[in-house]
């Protein structure tokens, strides 16, 4: 199943020394729901259950998405899209879900985001910075009070758009876009940063081609996502029944990824536990 790239046309209002970023056309600025509803009914607790297995061997986690893949009635990706698409899971997502990445080895909202101002900051300053699957705006609200960058951020759910709105402010312009077909115009932003959201693109390999679309000749990007902990059986299987919001097989497959989109200079700058984030420049 495709997902509709979308975006909202209502953005929190901004300042006059602000630019607004580039667009590519009027079609990628329509709004049109994940599914029309906000009530969808989710078992929201079933969405903790990949990251309860990414400590597991990829072999017991092959196992699971098989399964998962073979019971469900539609696609992972929109399954996926109804969990991130309400308002209840934007709001548990924002008060312990994103803190339960500690335990898989995120350094945690503020040390992600002082990493972040601290590598974009090097060689980006006052230029235009794109966070993509901003969520809540844990990390973006760092962006944000840096001063350093215009910032934007994009995320699928207009659920967790609301919620950034809430928690930067005025400070950021804030759209609902898919990744995968991301409605800037090429070489649109100095520097892309991205906290734990590559594993959950339906498209990945498409979302780091986009992200390498729209950043500028000599721009960074600052990817951070998750891997398993440990690799049992094949990766060739593994890849096979992978499903959105499970972990990537290990960091060389993330970095193949972005090499693949064209990035130069991949650097892994930081693992732990499942915890990986690049750093490439175009």
């Amino acid at each position: 199943t495709t997902m509709t790239t979308t975006m909202t046309t209502t953005m929190m209002p901004t300042t006059p020394a602000r630019r607004a970023p580039r667009y590519r056309g009027a079609a990628h600025r329509t709004s049109n729901a994940v599914d029309g509803r906000t009530d969808v009914d989710v078992d929201v607790a079933a969405s903790f259950e990949p990251w309860a297995r990414a400590l597991l061997p990829s072999r017991d986690l092959t196992r699971a998405t098989a399964d998962a893949r073979t019971s469900r009635t539609t696609s992972s990706r929109d399954d996926a899209a109804k969990v991130f698409a309400t308002k209840a899971f934007a709001y548990v997502y924002d008060k312990g879900y994103r803190q339960m990445f500690n335990a898989l080895g995120y350094p945690g909202r503020e040390r992600e985001g002082e990493i972040a101002v601290e590598v974009l900051g090097e060689t980006h300053r006052h230029g235009r910075l794109l966070d993509v699957s901003c969520g809540p705006g844990n990390v973006t609200s760092i962006l944000v009070d840096a001063r350093l960058w215009d910032v934007t951020a994009c995320d699928y759910a207009e659920a967790m758009c609301e919620r950034c709105r809430e928690t930067c402010g005025v400070g950021v312009d804030v759209y609902r876009a898919d990744v995968a077909d991301l409605p800037w115009l090429p070489e649109t932003f100095d520097a892309v940063h991205s906290s734990a959201g590559a594993h959950c693109w339906g498209e990945p390999e498409k979302g780091f081609e986009e992200i390498y679309r729209v950043l500028r000749n000599g721009g960074t990007a600052l990817i951070s996502t998750v891997v398993l902990l440990k690799t049992t059986g094949t990766q060739k299987e593994y890849q096979k029944n992978r499903t959105s919001n499970t972990p990537f097989w290990d960091a060389l497959a993330v970095q193949t990824m972005m090499e693949n989109a064209g990035f130069k200079s991949v650097e892994l700058v930081r693992q732990e536990k499942c915890f990986v984030q690049f750093k490439a420049r175009k």
